[in-house]
């Protein structure tokens, strides 16, 4: 199982999600850091936080990729059956992996795993129209679909009438779901031809071959804060 942990200029919030990450019940966890040339201090919080912690952490430091290239890199890296990723502003709750993984390998044909998270403005951050229009657009999302099933084929999903209303991304962003990395090497990973909605294009030809496993709790914690790119929270906006 690989927890991969994709990192830019991520000073402010890599340590708490660092502990997330270390904080997960299930035990046969491999941790990846990569790093896509950060300015500032993030590097340095990562080793600091792998010294202190003692896990073995594996980290990988090059130039800026950008994040889609960065995210694949990462799964190459993976020695994991599964992926499990987490965004370094967000968080997992403890027994994320265990309930996703638990889930998946009830049958081989589960291609994505995913849950509801809880959506949250940083505390320190002054609410601002983008801020909040980034909250309302990416709060409850799975209440979109018409019907969830624990297990269900993905293909049934697709045909959801509820597929194309309203918000596009009713999955989630990737620190929402685990998927097993046959997945990858078969699909492709992240079109590093797209530099938005990266992640629905995935979900979407994930969706149109494999199983989807849904787990009805909130396993993750997706942070909102004036700190992000503009650019992600118009994304964000977008789902």
């Amino acid at each position: 199982m690989s927890l991969i942990i994709p990192t830019y200029n991520g000073e402010k919030f890599i340590t708490i999600a660092c502990e997330s990450a270390i904080a997960q019940t299930y035990s046969n966890l491999e941790i990846i850091i990569s790093d896509d040339g950060s300015t500032d201090q993030t590097l340095e919080r990562v080793e600091a936080f792998k010294v202190r912690s003692g896990i073995p952490l594996k980290i990988f430091k090059h130039a800026n990729y950008g994040l889609v290239k960065n995210l694949n890199f990462c799964v190459e890296q993976a020695q994991g059956k599964y992926i499990k990723f987490l965004f370094q502003d967000d968080l997992l709750e403890p027994e994320c992996i265990t309930k996703m993984v638990d889930l998946a390998e009830k049958d081989d044909e589960v291609g994505l795993v995913f849950s509801p998270r809880e959506v949250f403005i940083h505390s320190d951050s002054t609410p601002y129209p983008l801020c909040q229009a980034a909250y309302q657009g990416a709060k409850d999302i799975h209440q979109d679909w018409s019907e969830l099933k624990p297990i269900q084929s993905g293909q049934t999903l697709l045909c959801d009438p509820q597929w194309l209303v309203g918000r596009l991304n009713k999955i989630g962003e990737p620190t929402t779901v685990l998927i097993p990395k046959f997945v990858f090497e078969t699909l492709g990973g992240f079109d590093p031809e797209l530099h938005q909605l990266l992640d629905v294009d995935f979900w979407f030809r994930i969706l149109g071959n494999y199983k989807v496993g849904f787990i009805n709790q909130s396993l993750s914690k997706l942070r909102i804060h004036t700190g992000q790119q503009t650019q992600k929270i118009s994304q964000i906006r977008k789902t």
